[in-house]
């Protein structure tokens, strides 16, 4: 795996295998290279570090990716990103489904959690809703290449009844296919119930009802795969929210309710991705 990264003073990039998953507008005090402490994981075999006097453009960085691919035969990689709001996100570091999945996957597979807390389907402010934080999204799939790159959307739970059930559909629909169109494999979740002490409105379970169905029969107009949250028989049922053990406070799974999508979701992006 090539990790490299690069700051041009008020955006942070970083890249894995070539590919910008993660950037971030910030701003930070001069550094030199005394300031750069670098501490090899022990889950990789770091072979060199390269540094570069100024800011490399991102197909300068697919370049060094292809250099050292060269010299060390990096396996190919697909790339997987998941987007949503704090279900995906996860309420503790590496416990979210994406997280646990990624763990089990067996594929060769590089990507990030595009998610946020608090996101909605429409919104224009990117850390609020899926279609503000599209264009940076579709950034990466500017050094992907012949990699496939999936794309899988877990989304609703703060905004189904916030219109009505058709229409939050069509905004939905909207946003898949546009990431279908950019170059997106898309993969879509159902949606997982809530309970009304966890700030739900008392019509989301049945929306969720009415939604979820039309979400499955989208499969080759809307989207390319659907990953079935709501069909398991212990995360899906309604009442499955109500139970500790599963979701911790009626809306966010526990390490356990987690490890139960997890399992549900690897196997179908594994299939999706070659």
């Amino acid at each position: 795996v090539v990790f490299s990264a690069s700051y041009s003073g008020t955006v942070a990039r970083g890249f894995i295998n070539g590919v910008e998953l993660f950037n971030k507008t910030q701003t930070a005090t001069a550094q030199n290279i005394a300031d750069l402490q670098l501490t090899a994981s022990p889950m990789y075999d770091f072979h060199a570090y390269v540094y570069f006097n100024r800011v490399l453009t991102a197909a300068e960085q697919l370049s060094v990716y292809n250099e050292l691919n060269a010299l060390y035969s990096i396996p190919a990689s697909s790339i997987w990103v998941a987007e949503g709001d704090s279900i995906t996100d996860g309420t503790v570091l590496y416990s979210s489904y994406p997280d646990l999945a990624a763990m089990s996957m067996t594929e060769n597979v590089i990507g990030a959690v595009a998610a946020n807390t608090g996101s909605v389907i429409v919104n224009a402010t990117p850390s609020a809703g899926l279609t503000g934080r599209a264009a940076a999204l579709d950034t990466i799939l500017t050094n992907k290449g012949s990699r496939k790159a999936v794309l899988t959307v877990l989304i609703g739970a703060n905004d189904l009844t916030n219109a009505t059930r058709d229409a939050w559909l069509t905004s939905l629909y909207s946003y898949l296919d546009a990431r279908r169109t950019a170059g997106w494999y898309v993969g879509l979740c159902t949606l997982l119930p809530r309970t009304v002490a966890s700030g739900g409105d008392p019509a989301f379970l049945t929306a969720r009802a009415y939604v979820n169905p039309l979400m499955v029969a989208s499969v080759g107009t809307h989207c390319d795969f659907i990953i079935d949250f709501a069909a398991d028989a212990t995360m899906g049922p309604d009442a499955a929210a109500n139970d500790v053990s599963l979701y911790s406070d009626g809306l966010h799974p526990t390490l356990l309710g987690y490890q139960n999508l997890a399992a549900i979701a690897y196997p179908r992006i594994e299939a999706n991705i070659p």
